[in-house]
């Protein structure tokens, strides 16, 4: 904090020297050459006589800053006294950044492999990271994972070193500490495809807690390729009214590929089964 004379004459009784701090800043000491200060006041005054167009020596204000400050904080201060007439230029203020150095958890799923129509056991992993670049750990709160599939998958399995899981929601929690740029243990989400899953499917996961305030980076989807495969149905039909001894009457018998891609080439067979009679 510096004190300068604008003015023409030079000044004459006591100058005083008032900071404001805002929340989120404690005043540790205050102090400067010539200068008397109370820290509990925030206050600094002298009385020797100050030159025009000089400035006094400064004073230097100490602070500490708490954990959860916000992200900007304005530090006021204003000078009184020492025989001036002209206050339009008696305050100052100076905006400070705070970097916030909180968690940031982030969560990435991966597959790997190819996934086909009829698939069991396939598996995600999600990897959650704590990730905040000059962040801190998390604050032991609950982290929670939540994982999302797709229609054409069925979820059989999930867990994860530490995690308690369940499986019904897909919901795994846990609350130790993740330092920062570290990451938890994966989660394996095991899946069975259905033998009609269409392509893509997809799983979505969702990471929360722990302290995290950047909801930017919590999500994420695997999207994946399903091979789709050939599937064959047959029906069968008559027509007309069938009366006992009648002789040429014809079933229909139709197959059809109700799959996601053409049959292989492979030698189709349709076997009939007639009932006695």
């Amino acid at each position: 904090l510096i004190a300068t004379n604008a003015g023409s004459h030079a000044t004459s009784g006591t100058v005083t020297v008032v900071d404001t701090l805002p929340g989120g800043l404690t005043a540790t000491n205050m102090e400067g050459s010539g200068w008397s200060c109370t820290l509990a006041m925030l206050t600094c005054t002298r009385s020797d006589v100050l030159a025009a167009s000089t400035s006094y020596p400064s004073m230097t204000l100490t602070v500490s800053v708490a954990s959860n400050a916000a992200a900007l904080l304005t530090n006021n201060a204003t000078v009184s006294g020492g025989g001036e007439t002209n206050t339009g230029n008696d305050s100052a203020s100076d905006p400070t950044t705070v970097v916030q150095k909180v968690p940031d958890l982030s969560i990435d799923v991966f597959h790997s492999g190819t996934w086909s129509e009829g698939d069991v056991g396939k598996t995600y992993s999600l990897r959650v990271d704590n990730s905040n670049i000059g962040g801190f750990a998390t604050d032991g709160s609950t982290v929670t994972v939540v994982d999302t599939l797709s229609a054409g998958l069925t979820a059989t399995a999930i867990g994860g070193p530490g995690w308690t899981c369940d499986l019904p929601t897909l919901t795994c929690t846990r609350s130790d500490v993740l330092a920062n740029f570290t990451t938890y243990p994966f989660i394996t989400v095991t899946v069975n495809v259905a033998a009609n899953a269409s392509t893509p499917q997809s799983s979505s996961a969702i990471v929360s807690g722990g302290g995290d305030t950047n909801t930017a980076n919590n999500s994420w989807s695997d999207v994946t390729a399903i091979v789709q495969k050939p599937d064959l149905s047959i029906t069968k039909s008559h027509g007309g009214i069938w009366n006992l001894g009648a002789v040429g009457k014809t079933y229909t018998l139709t197959v059809s590929n109700v799959g996601g891609i053409a049959t292989d080439g492979s030698t189709i067979t349709v076997v009939d089964t007639l009932p006695t009679g």
